[in-house]
């Protein structure tokens, strides 16, 4: 069993596919002698809050396993945002969050990926023997 080490680093570019905001609202009343509540949680989609893509920076490290033409890949990632990926201009424009008192901060992202994969060689593949050439 031979594993192959390799390190990476690189740029990435995301394209928003969906997104949806969840408020839940709940607490305590002082005023009625401490009663607790809670109000029906507020869903709704939120595409609008965000812009369509995101670009930053990814750096990682995996190892790599042949399995004949084929490798399998395990490896580890880090990816920093470089962009605000909130919509600033409809940040208060959905009445149902405004409405809570919850609107969306600066966000970027930042996040660790862990991915296993397969490598297929694209080059062709000899009929007799089953090689790649």
């Amino acid at each position: 069993m031979l594993l192959k080490p390799y390190v990476q680093a690189g740029f990435y570019y995301g394209i928003l596919s969906v997104a949806n905001k969840k408020v839940e609202i709940n607490g305590t009343d002082m005023a009625s002698g401490g009663t607790e509540f809670k109000q029906p949680d507020i869903m709704v989609g939120a595409k609008d809050l965000f812009i369509r893509s995101s670009i930053g920076f990814m750096a990682g490290a995996g190892v790599s396993y042949d399995v004949g033409n084929i490798k399998v890949l395990l490896d580890v990632n880090y990816r920093l945002g470089t962009n605000n990926i909130t919509n600033r201009k409809n940040r208060y424009t959905n009445n149902a969050l405004s409405g809570a008192g919850d609107a969306l901060d600066d966000l970027k992202l930042r996040n660790i990926s862990i991915n296993l994969g397969c490598l297929l060689p694209m080059r062709y593949v000899n009929a007799n023997n089953f090689r790649s050439r």
